[in-house]
């Protein structure tokens, strides 16, 4: 497999079964656009004889707040077609630690087996893609990774989403720590959508499984464990869907959400917004860590 840089020719695979791997890197001073890795990632596709141009037909605009800068892309497309990415920023003083988070990504991304978190998934849905994307800053990090799920047909069309969520505290003194994810279908142009379900509801610690598919015998679903209490809004006569996930003040604690809207069936209408999803990490009132991915997708 081949790895791309900033400046050299888009990588081919050696074989069929061997993943395309593109790394572009930046430097806080001059860091990395979104339109510059698509552009990227476009040329990829366009130069491999064996990668379907509908991989590009869903993709995702990371937004990082603060004072963050992107300075590290992975992009991973397997030999089904199906897209990772990777996006990690960081604040100037914590450069040269996300440059090595990403060459441990790009470790992992390299394997040929890169398996799906746990995720129960019944025939009838295909998998998507998953994006990541990973804040380093001085008092910790942030972690806001999805996975999609999507089910097309004649009569309907429903779209899933599962929220992979860490924050890792690197503080010296301890601070009352929450998770906050929103999953914001308001923003949502698939026509007539309603939220199907969303999961985990309000919960205590420990062995949680959520459940959000579509039909019954063929549900999205996965288990974890959760470090802290679990609360779940729904606002908006449930266009936005949140979660609190109370966790404690030191090391790095996970937490899994997700939610299946249902809409009318695909149809020829160009790019569509689909749904923002945001991630928070928070410590007390004194610091705070946000990422927002805005999902598109294209129909024709």
């Amino acid at each position: 497999m081949s790895v791309a840089g900033i400046g050299s020719t888009a990588p081919v695979a050696a074989s069929e079964d061997e993943p395309v791997i593109v790394r572009l890197k930046g430097t806080y001073k001059s860091p990395l656009s979104f339109e510059e890795t698509r552009e990227r990632l476009e040329k990829v596709v366009a130069r491999n004889p064996r990668i379907s141009e509908s991989s590009l037909n869903d993709w995702a605009v990371p937004e990082f707040g603060g004072d963050h800068e992107i300075v590290e892309y992975l992009a991973r497309i397997d030999s089904h077609g199906s897209l990772s990415q990777y996006y990690g920023s960081t604040v100037e003083e914590k450069e040269a630690e996300a440059h090595d988070k990403a060459d441990d990504k790009e470790d992992s991304l390299e394997q040929q087996d890169v398996s799906i978190q746990s995720v129960s998934a019944g025939p009838d849905w295909s998998y998507i893609g998953d994006n990541q994307a990973h804040l380093t800053d001085h008092w910790g990090e942030l972690n806001n990774n999805y996975e999609r799920y999507r089910i097309r047909d004649s009569a309907q069309e429903r779209n899933a989403f599962r929220t992979s969520a860490a924050s890792t505290d690197d503080t010296i003194n301890p601070y009352n720590r929450h998770i906050n994810i929103e999953h914001d279908w308001s923003v949502s142009q698939l026509n007539n959508e309603s939220l199907h379900d969303a999961d985990p509801s309000t919960t205590g610690s420990g062995t949680t499984t959520a459940s959000i598919g579509f039909p019954p015998s063929a549900d999205l679903s996965w288990t974890f464990n959760a470090d802290g209490d679990i609360t779940q809004g729904l606002n908006n006569a449930g266009a936005t869907v949140s979660w609190t996930n109370d966790i404690p003040n030191s090391g790095t604690s996970w937490f899994y959400p997700g939610s299946h809207v249902v809409s009318d069936p695909a149809h020829c209408s160009g790019d569509q917004d689909v749904v923002a999803l945001e991630a928070e990490a928070t410590w007390g009132l004194a610091y705070e860590l946000t990422h927002t991915w805005n999902i598109h997708s294209s129909t024709c």
